[in-house]
């Protein structure tokens, strides 16, 4: 689940009795890249990987950027593992419980059913991450173009959200984030991963 969305597969850990299991379950969640980091993922891997075939697969062209993008999914998936190994052997060290979940009869769907669903769900997922990126884009534009006088700014420097980010960014100046653009970016990002791609969209 954590691969569709982190949020459900932290509740859906709610189903195991075992409480050590379930925060372990919990804690490695973040690990597993969700659909929402994405185009994060290919925003990076454009900006600094070469679009370099490196082989072929038939008509399929396996490019140095799609093996970037595929090596983040596979490092979190690894890193997942030996977390979860470490920690079985430490914090959480002894007997987990066995898991059993009865299983339903499987029927194939009917076309309609999926239809609606996928429907009601796109709607959903379009009405609550649009409408949050829309607001942080609208929001971050309105910081960087204003002072705190709110005068109209030529330079973003001399901005709001300028002078506020610049407090910030020594904070993650020791990761690479120095730029007061980048901390910008990063906070956004805590509302809305998705809106990280937006926001330096706006900001550069």
């Amino acid at each position: 689940l954590g691969f569709g969305c982190g949020v459900p597969a932290i509740m859906a850990t709610r189903t195991m009795d075992n409480e050590s299991d379930r925060i372990l379950a919990m804690m490695l969640i973040p690990f597993m890249s969700c659909t929402a980091r994405m185009p994060i993922y290919s925003m990076f891997t454009v900006a600094f990987f070469a679009a370099v075939p490196v082989f072929a697969l038939g008509p399929i062209v396996i490019t140095q950027q799609t093996l970037v993008v595929f090596a983040m999914y596979v490092i979190g998936i690894v890193v997942a593992l030996i977390v979860a190994a470490i920690l079985k052997r430490t914090l959480f060290k002894g007997m987990s419980a066995p898991f059993v979940m009865e299983l339903p009869n499987y029927r194939m769907p009917g076309a309609k059913n999926v239809a609606m669903l996928l429907w009601d769900k796109a709607r959903d997922f379009l009405q609550r991450a649009f409408t949050v990126i829309f607001l942080a884009s609208i929001a971050v534009w309105f910081l960087q173009s204003f002072d705190f006088r709110f005068n109209l700014v030529s330079d973003a420097e001399n901005s709001m959200l300028a002078t506020v980010a610049g407090f910030i960014a020594p904070i993650f100046a020791p990761l690479g984030f120095g730029d007061w653009r980048a901390s910008t970016a990063l906070i956004s990002g805590f509302i809305a991963k998705e809106s990280v791609v937006s926001t330096l969209t706006v900001l550069l």
